[in-house]
């Protein structure tokens, strides 16, 4: 009864990163370079129904809580990418990661995008798909770590593999 439960639980991991792909563009260039800076855009995003602006209103500790939201994301993608790309904030790489947020349910589920973003600006892949699980208890701002936590792994997988392919 545990293994299969246990397939059952790797099959779901399994189809939630499948779901990720690469829309347009190339990662020979991350995966060149194996580093990149990251950053947050939540300028498309739906959080619990509102923009960014009216959700901050809404919960004070919104922009408190982004570096903690940061850091779920990054620490979570560096423990499955296995150092074929080490994210990091504010560092002097020529590459952007940028995880574009479009959506974040009540549960903290949120659904985005990765861009590879030049150093002229360009991007130069556009991964789709992203999903990242909410939580089940806590504050809307716990959940939405959960998802962030989640998005990292899944995002982390991803390029890993992808970049395994491209080596």
């Amino acid at each position: 009864m545990k293994k299969i439960l246990l397939a059952l639980c790797a099959l779901m991991v399994s189809f939630n990163i499948f779901a990720v792909r690469l829309e347009s563009g190339s990662l020979a260039e991350l995966a060149k370079a194996g580093r990149a800076n990251f950053e947050i855009d939540y300028s498309a995003a739906s959080i619990h129904g509102m923009t960014e602006t009216d959700f901050a209103e809404y919960e004070q500790d919104w922009h408190k809580d982004q570096p903690q939201i940061v850091m779920k994301f990054i620490s979570c993608f560096a423990s499955v990418a296995n150092g074929k790309v080490i994210l990091t904030k504010n560092g002097n790489n020529a590459l952007t990661l940028r995880w574009v947020v479009l959506q974040i349910l009540p549960n903290g589920t949120t659904l985005g995008e990765l861009h590879l973003i030049g150093e002229n600006g360009e991007v130069l892949a556009r991964i789709v798909e992203l999903e990242g699980k909410g939580g089940i208890f806590g504050t809307k701002l716990n959940l939405i770590k959960d998802g962030a936590k989640r998005s990292g792994q899944n995002a982390g997988i991803f390029l890993r593999n992808e970049i395994k392919k491209l080596q």
